[in-house]
């Protein structure tokens, strides 16, 4: 075995969850990315990168973590192979998740990135994860309608519409013209 093979292999054991994740490089990986993603990848004396740190604050210094998680996960979904696909996914979720141990508990967009945490849980089949992620996200915002459509979904999925109903209710208490919320309630109802 040659050497470089030998330091790959090492690193593989050692890499820990986020060690291989993609990070996006230039124009054609940031198009489908939020905006403050290749903001960060920017030098930090940029308008764009001055820009996105005021309005995001500290945690901006982490959001590239997100972005690789969210650029990975995109990765994931154009991949066939059912092992790769999954690895990624991990990867993914433990990116997202570097933010949620190193920003600040009040970073503003911790809602969104535990209920993309929730999708990604829920694409690797990790029901109680994936529960946990959107009441996360909802304790942490409940204005953000997203985490309620998806939390009512898993419980039709396990045939408990009282906790679907429950949780639109709660849903749309904070969001009563959430177009989503509204659907997925007047099928129930329909249902019923």
């Amino acid at each position: 075995m040659n050497i470089l093979k030998l330091c790959v292999l090492i690193l593989l054991m050692i890499g820990g969850p986020t060690a291989f994740a993609a990070y996006p490089k230039n124009d054609q990986d940031f198009r489908l990315l939020p905006p403050y993603c290749k903001a960060r990848s920017s030098d930090s004396k940029s308008p764009e990168y001055q820009l996105w740190q005021k309005r995001l604050g500290s945690g901006f210094l982490h959001i590239h973590h997100y972005c690789a998680g969210l650029f990975t996960r995109d990765i994931a979904n154009r991949t066939t192979n059912r092992n790769d696909k999954k690895s990624a996914l991990k990867v993914a979720v433990g990116e997202m998740q570097y933010v949620f141990d190193h920003a600040s508990p009040s970073f503003v967009l911790l809602p969104k990135i535990s209920y993309d945490q929730g999708q990604i849980f829920e694409q690797l089949g990790d029901i109680p994860k994936a529960f946990q992620a959107y009441q996360r996200s909802i304790k942490l915002n409940p204005k953000l309608a997203p985490p309620y459509a998806a939390l009512s979904d898993l419980y039709i999925k396990q045939n408990n519409t009282q906790d679907a109903i429950k949780v639109l209710e709660q849903g749309l208490h904070y969001k009563p013209n959430s177009k989503a919320l509204l659907k997925r309630m007047a099928k129930l109802r329909k249902t019923k």
